[in-house]
């Protein structure tokens, strides 16, 4: 590879039991969640649940939310040509029923110095009974790891990881992955940009 990108190494098919190994190729995959379905995992298959019902005014406030969770009652239901109290009433109850997960700011991992995200495939040892369980516990306290979504297919998991450079990733791999006994096999994507990052969900 020549050009600015022919310094950045990649990352891949690196064995848990083994160093890694580089070369110059990368790329990112985007992530999907399909919409009005809750997906558990039961019995090692998918079952997809419906979702609390809404109607259309529900999706109207959904949409505005999503753009601004900081609007009051009053400016929210005239952007949906509703009265202030059945806006609160609903989104009320959006909230108490699960639909609306949590009120955050979206930050650039950059502003925070975290300027490469680095997709990772992750397959475990499945002669291990607990291990998918070990592993999620030892994802949710990675602060690496901004997203982990466990899939379908060759691979058990999927991670998003934030951090400084090549060295703090690096390092994550060396304490959150060599040293855990339930990983086989991991590999990593090294993304170059961002085309689309969308945390809100078409209503």
């Amino acid at each position: 590879m020549s050009g600015r990108f022919a310094s950045i190494p990649d990352l891949r098919d690196s064995s848990a039991d083994g160093p890694l190994r580089l070369s110059h190729r990368s790329s990112v995959r985007p992530e999907a969640s399909p919409q009005g379905l809750d997906y558990k995992r039961q019995d090692s298959k998918l079952t997809a649940q419906p979702t609390t019902a809404m109607d259309d005014l529900d999706r109207r406030i959904l949409a505005v939310l999503q753009e601004n969770n900081r609007l009051s009652f009053v400016e929210i239901s005239k952007l949906v040509d509703s009265s202030a109290a059945s806006c609160m009433r609903r989104v009320n109850k959006l909230r108490s029923t699960g639909v609306i997960v949590a009120d955050i700011s979206i930050v650039d991992p950059r502003a925070l110095g975290r300027s490469l995200t680095v997709v990772v495939t992750v397959e475990l040892h499945r002669e291990r009974a607990n291990s998918a369980d070990c592993f999620k516990r030892a994802m949710r306290a990675a602060r690496e790891v901004t997203q982990c979504y466990m899939v379908t297919g060759d691979a058990d998991f999927v991670l998003i990881v934030a951090v400084e450079d090549l060295e703090g990733f690096d390092v994550f791999v060396r304490t959150k992955l060599f040293t855990d006994p339930n990983v086989q096999k991991f590999k990593s994507l090294i993304t170059l940009d961002c085309l689309k990052m969308e945390p809100r969900i078409a209503v």
